[in-house]
């Protein structure tokens, strides 16, 4: 373990990683607990608009192109 720091007087505790303008860095300079929470975040928010959305009427490659049309009559 390396020594203990201290700044201003007070004692720095050591960490596994840190948040450094809002990106979680890790001792190895991987970011890979930032990678593995952008990932839980992407999919949170997939699941969310999933169940927002009517699955029903999803556009695709494969489905039929509906569209509108006024006929005067």
């Amino acid at each position: 373990m390396p020594p203990k720091l201290r700044l201003r007087g007070q004692d720095v505790e050591w960490q596994t990683k840190v948040r450094y303008l809002g990106v979680q860095i890790d001792r190895s300079m991987r970011m890979a607990a930032q990678m593995e929470q952008v990932i839980h975040q992407s999919r949170a928010a997939q699941a969310c608009c999933a169940q927002c959305s009517d699955r029903t009427c999803r556009s695709g490659p494969n489905s039929p192109y509906i569209r509108a049309t006024y006929v005067p009559g």
